[in-house]
């Protein structure tokens, strides 16, 4: 007997997006007796909640809280041994289930997902960007809480998605559930298009920096990772740029002021290369390094802002 699965859609404000969303869901492959859909409405303020009330998927109302809130309200209603949790921006290949289900059933599985493709029509910001890796199974430590699905036995042992945390959700629980003992695997077959993403600079920048905004909150409920320690030696470049143009300003010496530029850039040309590595994106190399410019520009930006912020409150 096939397993049973329940898809989870948090939901706030998806009119453009949900009625796509659900149909691609519906449409999977799968015995339909062995799949449910249950829509987690975020107190959205359009109708949302009446396009998800046309067709038979569960429909739940979550007040306040995180993200992470969210899908464990959608979670603690499921039935599934299998917990697919689909951001509602988001379109599902046919095949999205049985592939989820087929890569959990591989020894030690704890969780499965793969990085988001672009749609049809796009622009270079969210070609460059996204990873879109295609080919077999490979072992991860991160896939994107849109596009991911846990084991309900290992969700609910690790106490699933941690509320204290507005954003970085993903990535936290993926480590909690590799500290738990179990494998994170990411499949190309795993399809799933994204029509969220950031589009213009300007948009990419402003979500950066909401990301970022929880990422000092999420060391002290995790631990260090490569993308804080990147942002941390960037935010310190530019500290280091910003005092050595005070002393050019007042003793007229110039010496000090191209190295921390330089610093800033090597960040950005460094981590452009680990991506192109992984994306395989190769032509797209000096747009990363220049999203990467933007990308650290904006998360150094959130993390002063949220110490301050919490200095404030303290």
């Amino acid at each position: 007997m096939d397993v049973f699965v329940s898809v989870i859609v948090p939901v706030f404000n998806a009119h453009r997006t949900l009625d796509s969303c659900l149909q691609s869901i519906l449409a999977c492959d799968y015995p339909r007796d062995r799949f449910e859909v249950i829509v987690v409405d975020h107190c959205s303020t359009d109708d949302s909640a009446q396009i998800a009330g046309r067709y038979p998927v569960t429909v739940t109302k979550k007040i306040g809280g995180t993200i992470s809130s969210v899908r464990n309200h959608g979670a603690s209603l499921a039935q599934g041994t299998v917990l697919g949790f689909i951001d509602s921006d988001c379109i599902v290949a046919s095949d999205w289930i049985r592939e989820v289900v087929k890569v959990l059933q591989l020894p030690d599985a704890g969780a499965a997902g793969s990085g988001y493709l672009v749609p049809e029509r796009y622009t270079w910001v969210e070609k460059a960007w996204l990873y879109e890796r295609g080919g077999g199974i490979f072992q991860t430590g991160l896939v994107p809480g849109g596009n991911c699905a846990l084991k309900a036995e290992v969700f609910h042992a690790i106490g699933g998605f941690d509320e204290r945390l507005t954003t970085g959700e993903d990535s936290d629980i993926c480590r909690r559930v590799i500290g738990a003992g179990y494998k994170v695997i990411g499949s190309g077959a795993i399809r799933c298009v994204h029509l969220g993403n950031s589009k213009t600079l300007r948009q990419f920048a402003r979500k950066e920096f909401w990301y970022g905004i929880d990422m000092v909150k999420d060391l002290r409920v995790t631990s260090f990772d490569g993308t804080f320690i990147m942002t941390a030696v960037f935010l310190l470049s530019f500290a280091f740029f910003a005092v050595a143009l005070l002393l050019t300003l007042a003793t007229g010496a110039q010496s000090l002021l191209l190295y921390s530029p330089l610093a800033m850039l090597a960040v950005s040309a460094v981590c452009s290369v680990y991506r192109v590595r992984r994306s395989r994106k190769y032509r797209y190399y000096f747009h990363l390094v220049v999203l990467y410019f933007l990308y650290f520009s904006s998360r150094s930006c959130a993390v002063v802002s949220s110490v301050l912020r919490s200095l404030r409150t303290a």
